[in-house]
């Protein structure tokens, strides 16, 4: 997932290794805010790119997994000239978040199938959503 910044340069880097437990969603989310911080990104982008990133993380922690047990995530952000860039990996069920449709928003909510509004949001928060 990325996003225009404007800015300098020089390349910066963060990565962080958490595990599969909801509640290492804050350290996450507290480290992007140091490293966009650190590296004068706007507050709009970097609100932007926590909305999306504790989505992904939250759906890899619920729906990445068939065994219980401890799991490695690893979190990488990266600015660099005009783009902040951040690249989740993990030993997870492989999953294309790219390839869901849209849901369809002009149902009622009750009638909706469950799902996909969180990579729904991720995808209109930030410029681009990729998966490799």
């Amino acid at each position: 997932m990325s996003s225009e910044i404007g800015g300098g340069n020089n390349p910066a880097v963060q990565t962080l290794i958490n595990h599969n437990l909801l509640s290492e969603i804050a350290t996450i989310t507290d480290a992007l805010e140091a490293f966009a911080a650190a590296n004068r990104i706007s507050e709009t982008i970097t609100w932007r790119f926590q909305l999306a990133l504790e989505e992904l993380i939250r759906n890899v922690i619920a729906h990445g997994y068939t065994v219980y047990g401890a799991h490695e995530i690893e979190v990488s952000f990266l600015c660099h000239s005009e783009t902040l860039t951040a690249v989740v990996r993990n030993d997870g069920i492989p999953f294309n978040p790219v390839h869901i449709d849209a849901p369809d928003l002009s149902e009622a909510l009750d009638d909706r199938e469950i799902g996909g509004l969180g990579i729904h949001l991720a995808r209109n928060v930030v410029e681009e959503l990729d998966y490799s």
